[in-house]
């Protein structure tokens, strides 16, 4: 590969960490370039849901928003599974983020308690959680495992952690 005339585009889940890894050797000559999940408003936009104004705070504007928001929690804000409606799609997305870019980037061993803390933190969304809470209802011995692990999922942006400001 001629270094003058190559172009490298990474993209996918495992653009965040190969990005990291990829930057010194690239350093000066790429641009990182993020593409989230659709936002809610996005959703909207592309469910062709327009709640006006003058509705937003009357009873049926808030029970539309709140319908639309429950679907948007529930099927998730990944453009092509929103399109499609697969459940194949997204339980092949999320293996294949969390044994190809989790555990097999990371030589994590236990795939079973890996698999136990996604199940606890999908459950337990919008929750507050401690480390040990995590560790003791995942059978882990440390909750440095568990901060670890957290740590990388979050690298693919499979979960995001909120802080308490």
């Amino acid at each position: 590969m001629s270094r003058e005339t190559s172009k490298v585009f990474v993209a996918g889940s495992n653009a965040n960490l190969l990005s990291k890894e990829l930057g010194t050797f690239l350093t000066g000559r790429y641009v990182t370039m993020e593409l989230y999940p659709f936002s809610f408003h996005e959703f909207l936009k592309l469910e062709q849901v327009a709640i006006k104004q003058d509705t937003f705070y009357a009873a049926e504007g808030k029970v539309l928003l709140l319908s639309e928001i429950q679907k948007y929690l529930g099927i998730g804000n990944f453009p092509q599974y929103i399109q499609s409606d697969n459940d194949n799609y997204l339980l092949s997305l999320y293996t294949d983020i969390i044994y190809k870019d989790v555990v097999v980037r990371n030589k994590i061993s236990n795939e079973r308690q890996l698999g136990e803390m996604m199940y606890y933190l999908a459950s337990n969304a919008t929750h507050r959680f401690a480390y040990n809470s995590v560790t003791k209802a995942v059978d882990v011995k440390s909750p440095d495992t568990i901060k670890s692990y957290i740590g990388f999922v979050e690298d693919t942006y499979l979960v995001r952690q909120l802080s308490i400001i």
